[in-house]
């Protein structure tokens, strides 16, 4: 189903979300510049974008099932970054 983002479950673990954060820290100097992610989202300064998300989700996500959908994409961008890089 387009548009469905299958990364998102009603909680995350820390370990999980560590990871994701790590991934991105590793390759911040690989990210594109702009990324379409189906035909729901358009990035267009994809490090930026990031970088907010996830100092966001790092204060505040942790325990907290409310943030739940912000992570998941998160997980989405990172889905459509890793198929450009292979």
């Amino acid at each position: 189903m387009e548009g469905l983002n299958t990364y998102f479950k009603k909680e995350y673990t820390e370990q999980e979300m560590n990871e994701c954060f790590e991934w991105f820290e590793q390759n911040k100097d690989r990210l594109p510049h702009t990324l379409e992610v189906g035909n729901d989202m358009k990035l267009s300064n994809v490090p930026a974008t990031v970088e907010r998300m996830v100092h966001i989700l790092r204060k505040r996500a942790l325990g907290r099932s409310i943030y739940s959908g912000f992570f998941a994409n998160l997980l989405l961008i990172r889905h459509e970054i890793e198929k450009q890089l292979t």
